[in-house]
């Protein structure tokens, strides 16, 4: 008789034991939960940015960008012919 009461104080206190580390697991799994949706959010939020930048990257980058702002600085498509001299035989007879 004394042998089954405490079997039985010893299986409650492992009940109760138990249930209050379930209860404090549970409540740190759930602030992790929170932690962990704002910092999916974050990501998301950082590549639709590098999306966006990519883009103007391609924009900006492009010759006919290039062009037009060379175009706009002054710079002009003309292409001056630089001559040092006549044409120079390649091999002497003698």
């Amino acid at each position: 008789m004394k042998r089954t009461k405490l079997l039985i104080a010893i299986f409650l206190g492992a009940i109760i034991v138990l249930s209050i580390v379930r209860m404090a697991v549970s409540n740190a799994l759930s602030t992790d939960g929170i932690a962990l949706s704002s910092i999916q959010d974050n990501i998301d939020q950082y590549k639709k940015d590098n999306l966006i930048l990519s883009q103007k990257i391609y924009q900006l980058s492009s010759l006919t960008n290039i062009e037009n702002n060379a175009t706009a600085l002054g710079f002009s498509d003309e292409k001056s012919r630089v001559e040092l001299g006549g044409p120079l035989p390649l091999a002497i007879k003698q």
